[in-house]
């Protein structure tokens, strides 16, 4: 069934080509919308599984950003019964802390420091409502707390024009002018990949209707970035606490990153096609560069690390094929010659 499905990709993926490079379509603040192996503690990965032999477009490219990229792993074998066992819904704000202390040190940094700077709302609070009942049910809430924290946090950091990203404790990307033009920037808005040639083959996107439809699609490529720069840190959130996902169930933990990165390829094949000057712009810029390499490369960080967890992924397969199109995955190699890493 999965090679049946393949060649059918490999059919609607050369069409939308039309025989040469695959045609595009035309064309502040966070939103809050998110869906939501053991690692040693202390231990850092490069998440090698993703490269591939030279000669052939690398899903990671070890000369480059995307490649060199590493950070301190989630710790999954990390025990948090005693957490579990005395938890108590008046102190759930403390749960949310010690378990993600104890598993995900990033994600802790992450709440904390929203909670502290972002002053007009709490985002434990506004996001733990209605999972407080239980250490379950809190548990599982873990991945949108870190998720809508980060957007509080970037938001707290950034400003008019410019749009900080605070990928880890020793990584905050600071970029400007990333809006669309009708708001002060030099891009266009997410939703103008609708009317590529790519939509079509996931007719049925899960995340399309929120992101690229409804109020807040308008928003540039500063967004999109923000996005996939959150969903990385749900998969990562959700990998530190695979254990806490109920029996035989599965969640979409692998599928918001893999829509993002489709989506960001997608993003430069229509710009580099349709709108060569908010193509330049980007790839002239050092920042946004960064950016992409760092999210694409962090994001298979994860992706391999979970590629043999199927309660974290539903369509996780299709996406991943999907992102995986030689001709997207080349929209990577041109942003990493832009940056002349090689």
């Amino acid at each position: 069934m999965r090679g049946l499905r393949e060649a059918m990709l490999a059919l609607a993926l050369a069409a939308a080509a039309g025989g040469c490079d695959s045609p595009g379509g035309g064309g502040g603040g966070a939103t809050s919308d998110a869906v939501s192996g053991d690692a040693v503690s202390g231990d850092t990965t490069t998440g090698a599984d993703t490269f591939v032999a030279p000669g052939e477009t690398p899903i990671r490219d070890p000369r480059c950003t995307d490649g060199t990229w590493s950070e301190a792993l989630p710790v999954v074998a990390a025990d948090i019964t005693s957490a579990l066992s005395g938890y108590s819904a008046a102190a759930y704000d403390g749960f949310v802390t010690s378990t993600l202390a104890s598993r995900y040190p990033t994600g802790a940094f992450l709440v904390t420091h929203a909670v502290t700077e972002y002053t007009r709302t709490n985002c434990v609070t506004a996001f733990a409502q209605g999972a407080t009942g239980s250490a379950e049910t809190m548990a599982q809430r873990l991945s949108t707390i870190v998720h809508e924290c980060g957007h509080l946090l970037d938001g707290a950091r950034g400003g008019f024009g410019v749009n900080t990203y605070v990928i880890d404790e020793a990584t905050i990307l600071t970029c400007r002018k990333g809006d669309t033009t009708a708001r002060g920037g030099n891009t266009l808005p997410r939703s103008a990949i609708t009317a590529d040639a790519y939509d079509a083959l996931l007719p049925d996107d899960f995340y399309k209707q929120t992101y690229l439809v409804d109020p807040g699609s308008e928003q540039g490529f500063n967004m999109l970035m923000e996005e996939a720069v959150q969903y990385v840190n749900s998969l990562a959130t959700d990998y530190a606490f695979q254990d806490q996902i109920p029996r035989f169930a599965s969640i979409t933990a692998r599928d918001g990153i893999l829509t993002f990165l489709w989506y960001m390829e997608r993003y430069l094949h229509l710009t580099r096609l349709e709108a060569p000057e908010v193509y330049a712009f980007i790839t002239g810029d050092a920042c946004w560069r960064e950016l992409v390499l760092t999210v694409w490369g962090r994001a298979w960080m994860f992706l391999d690390l979970t590629a043999d967890t199927p309660s974290l992924g539903i369509d996780d397969d299709v996406l991943e094929d999907l992102v995986l199109a030689p001709e997207l995955l080349d929209e990577i190699a041109r942003v990493r010659a832009a940056d002349a890493c090689f």
